[in-house]
């Protein structure tokens, strides 16, 4: 079996298992390994490296954090409107 030794930011050294015949990806957001399925879902750049690629659940968080941030500022912006014409205070 062969391991793949990665350390975060925070120095803790972590050892991923990685089969030899398989591919995997590196999430950019949480840094988990995902085994890849089928590689034709992936695009690769000139150095047929795999690049920037979240997870289907950290996608889904940023989606979500994305969604409130844009809730958020129609918000603002109705209040901000409503108050300008004296219709709040």
């Amino acid at each position: 079996m062969l391991y793949l030794k990665t350390s975060d930011e925070n120095g803790i050294i972590s050892f991923h298992p990685l089969n030899p015949d398989e591919m995997y990806y590196k999430c950019e957001v949480c840094g988990n390994f995902y085994g890849i399925d089928n590689l034709s879902d992936f695009s690769f750049d000139e150095h047929v490296f795999l690049k920037d690629y979240i997870c289907p659940q950290c996608e889904a968080e940023i989606e979500d954090d994305y969604e409130l941030e844009q809730e958020e500022k129609i918000k603002s912006r109705i209040e901000k409107a409503l108050k300008m014409d004296n219709l709040i205070k």
